[in-house]
């Protein structure tokens, strides 16, 4: 048995365990790839049990795995039931198919801003496996919008809806900005009171991470001489 710790890009646990439960060794293609011997892995995740792929390539197939050559030591590491850590039988990471989904965060964020967002984006990975996390996820968002406001304009402590007509009427806040930042609002109010579906929550996150580049990453991608024109 072969375990080894990965990020599930089904269940979104991080560095969950996984187990190789089977090994295809392509012996007979050794003469054609001139010694270079490659076998397909396949793993499940031990709290999803969803799979994961990759090929292990070899380049000298005359090494000994489990006491075994390399064909029959692989497929034995799998079938018998001592428990192998993944570095006592592979010599290199694998690249598994399919990857773990990776955060989508804006550029030129501040970095309580940041924080935020990348918690929501964490607990939406989650959130698509448990329902239960969706209203979670929500709230996470929304406090990264509030989170922003602040920057723009931190004079007041009003509510979310007052701050955003204020930056409006300052000006701070195209209309239409503030428009989109109303329908954050609602969204995350939704979340808060546990009534929004996933798919909300994923148009809660697109407004999100748009309102965030419109704020603060496009801004930071006007060179300075710009700037001063402007």
């Amino acid at each position: 048995m072969i375990t080894f710790g990965y990020d599930c890009p089904y269940c979104s646990k991080h560095d969950v365990a996984f187990t190789v439960h089977h090994i295809t060794s392509h012996v007979k293609e050794k003469a054609r790839y001139q010694g270079v011997s490659f076998h397909t892995v396949f793993a499940t995740c031990n709290h999803c049990l969803n799979g994961i792929s990759a090929v292990y390539k070899v380049d000298n197939s005359s090494v000994f795995v489990n006491n075994a050559p390399l064909a029959n030591g692989l497929i034995s590491a799998v079938s018998d039931n001592i428990p192998h850590f993944f570095d006592d039988i592979f010599n290199s990471e694998l690249d598994w198919f399919p990857k773990p989904p990776t955060p989508e965060i804006p550029e030129y964020l501040p970095d309580d801003v940041k924080r935020k967002f990348s918690a929501g984006e964490k607990i939406y990975f989650q959130s698509k496996h448990d329902e239960n996390l969706i209203e979670f996820a929500g709230t996470a968002y929304r406090s990264a919008l509030e989170v922003a406001l602040k920057q723009l304009d931190d004079s007041t402590d009003k509510n979310l809806n007052w701050r955003i007509n204020s930056l409006v009427k300052k000006g701070l806040l195209v209309k239409s900005m503030g428009d989109f930042a109303h329908r954050i609002r609602s969204l995350g109010n939704d979340a808060t009171h546990d009534m929004i579906s996933l798919s909300a929550l994923e148009e809660l996150r697109l407004f999100v991470s748009l309102f965030l580049q419109y704020t603060f990453t496009l801004p930071a991608m006007i060179p300075d001489e710009l700037k001063q024109e402007i």
